[in-house]
């Protein structure tokens, strides 16, 4: 990049499916149409969001040692980890979608923090079991504690929000996991 004198871009702008207009720098070829562009980015987000979680709900940069063979395992069980609670997330939120019990304005996803929090503290408990049945009841009840933190899936913000320079409620900042 060093070497470039120039470097072509250009601005993408399209319509979300929520009305909102969404627009992106890009240096891939006019060739490439602005909805393909679009449409890969939205692609990728879901990945942003995994990023997200494992960076700053789990504390996936926090690792037990300096020697490469400890940040190699602690990279590895953190994503097992990570893997499983979306796993048993991913469950428990397809478990509400056919349930009708529930009947709201919108549709209902998991917290993903009280998530992240009850699988900490209770998954360990469930792998030391040695009990098949003491172990599934186990699940089963990190199951219900999981879905009594749902929170509303909307489509779109209404309103533009807010931010305050500094944090006024600190305890809402802590770790989940």
């Amino acid at each position: 990049m060093k070497n470039l004198k120039i470097i072509n871009t250009r601005l993408v702008s399209e319509n979300t499916p929520a009305g909102q207009k969404f627009s992106v720098f890009t240096n891939l070829p006019s060739e490439i149409s602005s909805e393909e562009i679009c449409d890969a980015y939205f692609f990728r987000w879901k990945i942003e969001e995994a990023y997200h979680t494992l960076k700053n709900k789990m504390k996936f940069e926090s690792v037990s040692g300096q020697a490469s063979i400890y940040v190699e395992q602690d990279f590895l069980a953190q994503i097992h980890v990570y893997n499983m609670m979306e796993d048993m997330i991913e469950f428990v939120e397809d478990e509400l979608l056919k349930s009708d019990e529930k009947k709201s304005k919108y549709h209902q996803h998991l917290n993903e923090n009280m998530a992240i929090g009850l699988f900490a503290q209770d998954f360990i408990k469930i792998l030391l079991e040695e009990n098949g049945r003491k172990r599934y009841n186990l699940m089963k009840t990190l199951e219900k504690d999981m879905q009594k933190y749902l929170l509303p899936k909307r489509l779109s913000i209404s309103q533009k929000r807010t931010f305050r320079k500094a944090n006024k409620y600190s305890a809402n900042q802590k770790n989940s996991f």
